[in-house]
């Protein structure tokens, strides 16, 4: 896996599961960030990257800070929530 791949693949998982640990599912997160259901699936799955802008959505939407969601650290990062 590139250093690129393996990048995408920490920030879905990161938002994966922040996402579960909040009890959201994909369509709750796609009506709170405005972005459609079909694209929370796949950018959760790697079919599709996540732009930046699309991080600071999703973060917004589940109340953690972009930067946990990019550096992966949902799980660590529990006092943030």
């Amino acid at each position: 896996m590139s250093e690129e791949e393996d990048f995408y693949s920490g920030v879905r998982t990161s938002i994966r599961v922040a996402r579960q640990m909040r009890g959201v599912t994909q369509g709750e997160l796609a009506s709170r960030c405005g972005i459609p259901r079909m694209v929370i699936g796949h950018i959760e799955v790697g079919n599709q990257k996540v732009s930046l802008y699309q991080i600071y959505l999703i973060a917004s939407a589940l109340d953690v800070k972009p930067g946990t969601l990019i550096a992966g650290n949902v799980r660590k990062s529990r006092k943030e929530m």
